[in-house]
């Protein structure tokens, strides 16, 4: 049997739920979570993010933000 597939968006509300909302960085993790969404694909499945788009996606965001701000948003994922 497959697994059923999860996508980014999600994958990242069930997380908002579960532990996000509660965190005393709830503001700023909603505002990174929308970034990624809005940045790799809402409808794109977990497995199918790769390396290739998550560095498309720091160059994009490095253009406009610093490196440590890229970098909390995609440890995110």
């Amino acid at each position: 049997d497959a697994k059923p597939s999860i996508t980014l968006d999600e994958a990242c509300g069930a997380w908002w739920l579960a532990k996000g909302q509660h965190l005393r960085s709830a503001y700023s993790t909603s505002y990174q979570l929308g970034q990624l969404i809005a940045g790799i694909g809402a409808s794109v499945p977990l497995g199918a993010i790769t390396l290739r788009m998550i560095d498309g996606y720091n160059a994009k965001r490095r253009a406009t933000l610093a490196n440590a701000s890229v970098n909390r948003e995609t440890a995110l994922l």
